[in-house]
């Protein structure tokens, strides 16, 4: 996770007063957040004019989990019980947007390549103290359903972005039934586990439990644990959260 450029100038304000952090938090800080709302998600997908047809539309996900980071003294968000997932068209396949809150949200892209339904691209973006941090990796070989049946269990990926690179590994953990939307459905489970490189590091780990029929997300482990140094100060970033499919069928 890149640290937003705001935040490094506080930090940097705060490291030359000498433990004046609560001060620079009191007078210029205000950490609020507000949930991202499924409404709003249904109405965004109505603006953009695309055709409303097989898999496209908003999708509703109960969740649990927080974010928090210990710069400035520290801030934690909870996500709200209800989020959504938009899945939109593209030229190669499919665009998934989660949104929690406004402020906190991650596009994956998958696309549909010789070597199976793949990751080529996903956008993290993080708001704190109301400075918001948006990063774009662009993936290889992040495969989460192989074309093949034969294809290894475990399988190496890289994803960049400016400033940062994740060496990864994608493992199938196997098949089976997951509750979703009220019913059991047959889901293909599988884990990419990535260790971050370069100005920050760390580890981050998602647990997809893929629709067997349309490769949908059934359901979505998040954990994220990284850092980055900034001036003197170690800031940390932390994320938890559980994400499970509650609707049939998209809405729109």
């Amino acid at each position: 996770m890149r640290r937003p450029r705001l935040l490094v100038l506080l930090l940097l304000v705060a490291a030359l007063l000498g433990g004046g952090v609560a001060a620079v938090r009191g007078l210029f800080l205000h950490d609020t957040v507000r949930a991202a709302s499924v409404a709003n998600a249904i109405r965004g997908f109505r603006a953009t004019g695309l055709t409303a047809k097989g898999v496209a539309g908003v999708y509703v996900y109960s969740t649990r989990g927080t974010e928090s980071i210990d710069a400035l003294g520290g801030a934690r968000h909870s996500y709200p019980p209800t989020t959504s997932i938009t899945a939109v068209a593209v030229p190669c396949g499919v665009r998934l947007d989660w949104r929690a809150l406004e402020g906190r949200s991650t596009s994956w892209t998958l696309c549909a390549t010789p070597a199976g339904i793949e990751v080529k691209r996903y956008v993290e973006v993080h708001r704190f103290f109301g400075s918001t941090d948006r990063t774009a990796y662009e993936c290889a070989g992040t495969v989460l359903l192989p074309s093949a049946r034969s294809a290894r269990a475990s399988r190496p990926y890289r994803c960049r972005t400016s400033g940062a690179t994740q060496v990864g590994t994608v493992l199938a953990v196997g098949r089976g039934n997951v509750g979703a939307d009220g019913t059991r459905r047959a889901a293909i489970h599988v884990r990419t586990t990535a260790h971050v490189l370069g100005a920050s590091h760390g580890t981050e780990t998602v647990d997809w439990w893929l629709d067997a029929r349309d490769a949908l997300p059934l359901r979505i482990v998040l954990e994220s644990r990284t850092s980055r140094k900034v001036i003197v100060l170690e800031v940390h970033y932390r994320e938890d959260a559980v994400i499970d499919r509650v609707s049939a069928t998209p809405r729109r």
